[in-house]
């Protein structure tokens, strides 16, 4: 989901595409060229950002 403009939308799960190339999925997050940016619950379930 994407928060824009105080509305919520569905958005392609671009981590998905490189879950099973990579053992660990804060691997797979910065392959995706995403980072998440707390360090505040499960890395599966914090929100991320572009790198």
């Amino acid at each position: 989901m994407i928060l824009k403009a105080g509305q919520w939308n569905l958005a392609q799960d671009v981590v998905a595409e490189q879950e099973g190339k990579f053992r660990d999925y804060s691997e797979a997050i910065k392959a995706a060229g995403y980072t998440v940016w707390t360090g505040v619950g499960e890395v599966y379930m914090v929100p991320l950002r572009p790198e």
